[in-house]
């Protein structure tokens, strides 16, 4: 029987008892985007060929990031409106095999946000045939904040992997399942917390 510890509701961190430390954000000396408008573009998934907008667990990620700021974060703020929406058409329908940096900041910059958010998911499986009778979530993720005042990329990383953490305070442990779907998508949600806690720094509890 596949067993995994898992919950998609994401405990506020300060409802914990004891003592926080804040982990910083990955950039703006540690701010990260609290207080500032941010454009976060549904993923794209290079493994399964599928552009922004795609990929049904890019979009899951986005959402769930989302969600976990609006929880957790100090002051988030997502552009929505009208030319939020046309910007997204045009990432969505890009004739071209790629977006280039300068291409997103001209699209993004229509939004009136200050940051934007674009990433890929390149792998994603909750197997590993090492872990035999055991789900082992994992995943293979690159993402970029690019600063759309000055059109330069404050922070990326093309190389990260994240995985299930039944530690992770965060989670209430108490999912058990044999549907990988279930599984998978519980997972699609902890990697949105992660961007989220890397857009913004999280308390965590000890």
């Amino acid at each position: 029987m596949h067993r995994i510890t898992l919950a998609v509701t994401v405990v506020a961190p300060l409802l914990f008892s004891g003592c926080h430390t804040f982990h910083d954000a990955r950039f703006n000396n540690g701010e990260g985007a609290n207080g500032e408008e941010i454009l976060v573009v549904p993923f794209s998934e290079s493994g399964k060929s599928l552009w922004y907008g795609e990929s049904r667990e890019g979009r899951g990620l986005v959402k769930f990031m989302r969600e976990w700021a609006h929880e957790n974060a100090v002051d988030p703020l997502f552009v929505e409106s009208e030319l939020t929406e046309e910007a997204l058409h045009k990432v969505f329908n890009w004739p071209k095999e790629r977006i280039t940096t300068r291409d997103w900041v001209k699209i993004a910059r229509t939004t009136g946000a200050r940051y934007l958010v674009h990433g890929d998911i390149r792998h994603l499986s909750v197997s590993n045939p090492l872990s035999i009778g055991f789900y082992d979530p994992n995943a293979l993720v690159r993402y970029r904040v690019v600063d759309l005042v000055n059109g330069q990329t404050v922070y990326s990383r093309d190389d990260w992997k994240v995985r299930m953490d039944e530690r992770d305070t965060q989670f209430r442990l108490a999912y058990q399942s044999e549907d990988a779907r279930k599984v998978r998508a519980a997972f699609v949600a902890y990697v949105g917390m992660k961007l989220g806690q890397e857009i913004y720094g999280f308390y965590d509890a000890h």
